[in-house]
């Protein structure tokens, strides 16, 4: 997934399902994206878990399913966007 991404601070909604993805999610590169409200990367193989870094106060809707993760998962998950 590429860190440029990051640099679409008006990005409202991202949808990257269905993408035959692998790897991790960007960290602190994807910090900029303070507005995304929809973020779908279902259906991947992606790796690791959802970086604590991130900063997404307005987001809404998270899907993540049918993917190869591991480790932590932030609990409540959406504390950890605030």
């Amino acid at each position: 997934i590429p860190t440029e991404i990051g640099h679409l601070t008006q990005l409202r909604s991202l949808d990257l399902s269905h993408n035959s993805l692998s790897g991790t999610l960007p960290d602190k590169s994807w910090n900029n994206l303070r507005q995304l409200h929809t973020l779908d990367v279902s259906h991947n193989s992606l790796t690791g878990s959802l970086p604590s870094s991130w900063k997404m106060p307005y987001l809404e809707y998270l899907k993540l399913n049918d993917n190869l993760w591991t480790g932590w998962m932030p609990d409540p998950l959406y504390g950890s966007f605030l």
